[in-house]
């Protein structure tokens, strides 16, 4: 019973993360080919012309970041993330010493990804007063990007190692 109370929890929680993610990944890849396959024909046809297409770079990094950083997370809840699968899947799979050598690569991640986010969140105010050359986006909306895709990643995290140690 206690277990599937947790498993709900971690299915509740994981759906949540999808609201966020699933949009976000979804608009920012439509509009990153949009923009680059708007910008090549402008750039092969109109180019002639004088025509381009100026806020192309700073719109694709844009959404490039997102996508990537919301991508990342994403993936990790399929279980597709990086992760030292050598050790894992051949030597040490069953066992107290497996769930600890798991438990510790989660870890370690999530300390990394903790000191990556202290950072940003750390330097974070000093984009405020910056904008970009062309859309006067501010750069701040960039490192946004890094804090929400890193907790999300930790989150996930987090729930991967209750969702190992408890056997789902």
């Amino acid at each position: 019973m206690y277990k599937g109370r947790i498993f709900s929890f971690l299915s509740i929680i994981d759906k949540l993360l999808l609201i966020i993610e699933a949009p976000i990944i979804l608009v920012c890849g439509v509009l990153l080919i949009g923009l680059l396959l708007y910008a090549a024909i402008v750039r092969y046809f109109l180019s002639p012309f004088g025509i381009s297409v100026p806020y192309e770079d700073e719109l694709s990094r844009f959404f490039f970041t997102w996508l990537s950083l919301l991508g990342a997370s994403y993936l990790l809840r399929s279980g597709d993330h990086p992760d030292v699968s050598f050790l894992k899947n051949r030597i040490i799979r069953k066992g107290v010493i497996g769930k600890v050598y798991i438990s510790m690569i989660y870890l370690s991640v999530i300390v990394f990804l903790c000191i990556i986010l202290y950072a940003t969140l750390d330097i974070l105010p000093l984009y405020y007063g910056y904008y970009s050359v062309v859309l006067r986006i501010p750069m701040v909306y960039y490192y946004y990007a890094t804090v929400v895709a890193f907790i999300c990643m930790i989150i996930r995290y987090f729930m991967k190692i209750i969702q190992f140690i408890r056997g789902g």
